[in-house]
């Protein structure tokens, strides 16, 4: 968010109400969501580990991956790869927002 508010050569406070007005919710908060949106893609499509999707949605901690990803679907990142599938191995789940 740094290098957007040093682009556009505005100040920080008036790039966050902007943001906020546009998009509805905080710079962070849009961080966040996308990032766990990316997650949950990734976890029902792919067989990387947690850690490695966690880094590659720009979460620094996995401690702090589990806990907003838990906080924003109800279930960890491994509980919630386990439900995208079914016994058969077809998947079982929408993994849309």
């Amino acid at each position: 968010m740094n290098t957007l508010i040093r682009k556009t050569g505005i100040g920080q406070r008036t790039f966050y109400n902007g943001w906020k007005k546009a998009f509805g919710v905080s710079p962070v908060q849009y961080r966040l969501r996308e990032g766990i949106r990316q997650a949950r893609e990734l976890l029902a499509g792919t067989t990387l580990p947690i850690k490695a999707i966690s880094l590659q949605c720009h979460f620094t901690s996995l401690v702090y991956f589990y806990q907003r990803f838990r906080e924003q679907t109800g279930v960890s990142p491994a509980q919630y790869r386990k439900m995208c599938y079914s016994d058969d191995g077809g998947e079982s789940v929408s993994h849309s927002s």
